[in-house]
């Protein structure tokens, strides 16, 4: 998926999940009606960009490896950085 395809899924997934008509977004659509630009008043939605950079990542790292919060919490008890399991 394209950077642009990303974007405009996580755009579409914030505000379903938000549950909510956005005033202040607005999208410039070419002579076919595809969408090919936003633009997003942040004045009215000051947390939104923040929450399409969050997915947006997200989406990109999906396919790096995982780690149990288990194995880094040892790992910091290892390093000194978390007091032992007691």
């Amino acid at each position: 998926m394209t950077a642009k395809g990303i974007f405009e899924d996580c755009l579409n997934w914030v505000m379903l999940l938000r549950g909510e008509i956005m005033n202040g977004i607005k999208f410039l659509v070419d002579d076919k009606g595809k969408r090919t630009a936003v633009l997003i008043d942040l004045k009215k939605n000051s947390g939104l960009l923040e929450d399409i950079f969050d997915c947006v990542v997200a989406r990109r790292r999906k396919n790096e490896p995982r780690e149990s919060i288990e194995s880094v919490k040892q790992r910091l008890r290892q390093q000194g950085k978390l007091p032992p399991d007691d």
